[in-house]
């Protein structure tokens, strides 16, 4: 009975034994088929996140495809309308654009101008050398006494009242010996009296001339010249009138008094101009040249009052 117990026990603890790993086997097989079906789970979701990315991506490809269908379409469109305006259009001519004939040009240009921009600095600076030596030469000119110059500087400095410069170029008191007109010393001041200082002032302010020819032989030279001034043979002829009536009533006329009677005849609206040619001589002296004083000059500076002086003394000879 004992052993029969003991078996008993045993197939109850065998028994015990496999249904304990019949229940872990099904235990193991619930829990690899719950994993199998998450795992087909997963497989499903990747499918149809795969199916929905394979959708959208032919979709996309569709519109890219529709896309360039229209545009296609746009531009033949365009290309008719491009090609219609060319039908219309006047037909341009291409330019062909060779890069190495456009350099050749540029360099050609480049080298015009350079040339240009020297050949314009070459003629300022000859320019300039030839002005510079022209006023060089004006300059020396300029410098160099003349016989021109010096009859023209006489004939302005008398003009101008510069007596004492007038004395560079002539014999001052040997030009101004003519009655009436020679001109007093001055007092001991050195200063000439004011009614002389006028006197001189008008016999020469109206004076104008013109150098006609000039002839130089050595240290000696004729000018012809023009020469107008006052009309002085209507001058002395109104003065020799005052002086004879005033003897005809026995009364003397002083220095004084025909001088300042000259002066009102010079100093008359209505006396009139005389115009005289005559040849003028000078003398080449110490490097300067001298104007002589003879008839010709003193007929050519005060003119007619030398035909007025003649007449007056055939008058005088007469009776």
């Amino acid at each position: 009975m004992a052993e029969k117990d003991e078996e008993m026990k045993k197939n109850e603890v065998d028994v015990k034994k496999a249904e304990a790993e019949e229940k872990a086997k099904t235990k193991n097989e619930d829990t690899s088929k719950k994993e199998e079906k998450i795992e087909n789970k997963e497989q499903v979701k990747e499918n149809s996140k795969n199916n929905e990315n394979k959708k959208n991506s032919e979709n996309s490809k569709k519109e890219v495809n529709v896309e360039n269908k229209d545009n296609k379409k746009v531009d033949k469109v365009e290309s008719k309308s491009k090609d219609n305006k060319k039908k219309f259009e006047p037909v341009k001519e291409e330019k062909v654009s060779i890069p190495n004939e456009k350099a050749k040009k540029e360099k050609k240009e480049k080298k015009e101008k350079k040339t240009k921009k020297e050949s314009k600095g070459i003629f300022a600076r000859v320019l300039a050398i030839i002005i510079i030596l022209l006023a060089i030469i004006g300059l020396l000119y300029l410098a160099m006494p003349s016989p021109e110059k010096a009859l023209n500087s006489m004939l302005h400095d008398l003009k101008n009242g510069n007596f004492e410069d007038v004395k560079k170029y002539v014999d001052y008191s040997e030009l101004t010996s003519i009655p009436g007109t020679g001109s007093k010393e001055s007092d001991e001041d050195g200063e000439i009296p004011a009614e002389q200082a006028e006197k001189e002032k008008l016999l020469y302010e109206a004076l104008e001339w013109n150098i006609k020819s000039t002839k130089k032989e050595g240290n000696v030279a004729t000018i012809e010249i023009e020469v107008t001034n006052k009309d002085y043979k209507e001058i002395y002829k109104n003065y020799i009138q005052e002086v004879f009536s005033r003897l005809l009533t026995n009364e003397n006329m002083s220095d004084e008094e025909g001088e300042s009677y000259l002066i009102e005849q010079l100093r008359r609206d209505d006396i009139g101009m005389a115009t005289n040619t005559q040849t003028i001589t000078l003398e080449k002296q110490d490097e300067n040249w001298i104007v002589k004083v003879d008839d010709n000059l003193k007929n050519l500076i005060y003119p007619g009052m030398q035909e007025a002086m003649n007449s007056i003394s055939d008058f005088i000879n007469a009776e």
